[in-house]
Formats: structure tokens, C-alpha cells, sequence
């Protein structure tokens, strides 16, 4: 397969895996936290190949909706704003190819 080497596709899908890691190796993980984790390492796995980099976009969004929805409505607004941002930020990588 063919990688696609476009810098936003590439930065967004190493943010979206960074995060997805993290939640999946943090001590004490719940449910949403290894579900969080794993949805968004398959979004970033999706972005770097460019036939289903749209479903990785989906993916991925759908990710970064859920988990700034629930950090909300658990009331933990400072750790929903970089999720937030990067839901924000996937709009004009998903626009460019």
C-alpha cells in the first residue's frame, strides 16, 4: 500500500495515536478510556493509507466526539479543551486530500 505523505494527515494521525497509546497503558484504565484508545489508534492506522483515509476520518471524529462529550459530562472541561482542539483540527486535514 501507499503511504500518504501529507504533513497534516501525518501529524494528525501521530497525535491520534500518541493519545490512543497513552490511554491504553495509563494505570487504572476503565472501559471508555481502552475503548477511547483503541478507536483512536484505529483512526490514525486509517489516516495513514489513502483510500480509507475518509473513514479514518470518521473514526476518528466519532473518537474525539465521545470522549469530549463525556469528559463534559463528568465536568473535567480543562481535559475536554486539547480534545475539543483536536476534533477542530481534523476538519481542514479531511477537507485537504
Amino acid at each position: 500500500m501507499q503511504v500518504l505523505l501529507t504533513n497534516g494527515a501525518l501529524t494528525i494521525a501521530a497525535i491520534l495515536a500518541a493519545a490512543g497509546g497513552l490511554l491504553l497503558v495509563w494505570p487504572n484504565t476503565d472501559r471508555f478510556k481502552r475503548v477511547t484508545g483503541t478507536l483512536l489508534l484505529v483512526a490514525a492506522a486509517l489516516f495513514c493509507v489513502p483510500v480509507p483515509h475518509l473513514a479514518g476520518a470518521f473514526v476518528g471524529a466519532f473518537a474525539l466526539f465521545l470522549a469530549a462529550t463525556t469528559l463534559i459530562s463528568r465536568r473535567r472541561y480543562a481535559a475536554a479543551v486539547p480534545v475539543a482542539a483536536a476534533l477542530f483540527a481534523l476538519i481542514p486535514v479531511t477537507l485537504s486530500v
